[in-house]
């Protein structure tokens, strides 16, 4: 789902070998706790900065270990009768767009979402901050060595079968 570069993620307690982590990464399993340390991290530093109910629109931002995103939704009620945003990560000069959703909350959602997809599969959040507050993440939710190099090890081999 999401795709972090193998090189560029370490874990205080070891360095881990690229191929290791290239393999760690791939798991499904690490994956889902990635996103679900990225989404609460999103979630809790969101801050709605303007809104207007006349005009149906609202701006806002958040960021994901110091990577700042900002976003504006508004109601295409000349259009679709549907929600749209805009997601800007400034830094990086990358911006996302979702159309017709059915709810604001919605299309913010999936702004947030695809652009921290876009972000992370093109490598653009390689920030110590970042690896740090997802490894730190991983940790907190049970992630310790040993369990890590039992994911490495299952996965090498069902990368294996897969390519014979």
């Amino acid at each position: 789902f999401f795709f972090i570069e193998a090189r560029s993620l370490s874990i205080n307690m070891a360095k881990i070998p690229p191929a290791f982590m290239k393999a760690f990464l791939q798991n499904k399993e690490v994956m889902e706790e990635i996103e679900s340390i990225i989404q609460k991290e999103i979630k809790s530093n969101l801050k709605i900065t303007q809104t207007s109910y006349i005009c149906m629109y609202g701006k806002g931002e958040t960021n994901i270990f110091d990577e700042a995103i900002t976003f504006c939704v508004k109601y295409d009620k000349f259009g679709t009768w549907k929600w749209k945003c805009s997601a800007i990560h400034a830094a990086s000069n990358t911006k996302i767009s979702v159309e017709k959703c059915d709810s604001q909350k919605k299309a913010v959602e999936l702004a947030l979402k695809s652009m921290v997809q876009k972000l992370v599969s093109s490598g653009k959040l390689k920030s110590k901050r970042f690896q740090q507050g997802v490894m730190n993440g991983l940790k907190e939710k049970g992630w310790t060595m040993q369990k890590i190099m039992q994911t490495v090890q299952k996965q090498m081999k069902q990368t294996k079968k897969t390519n014979a």
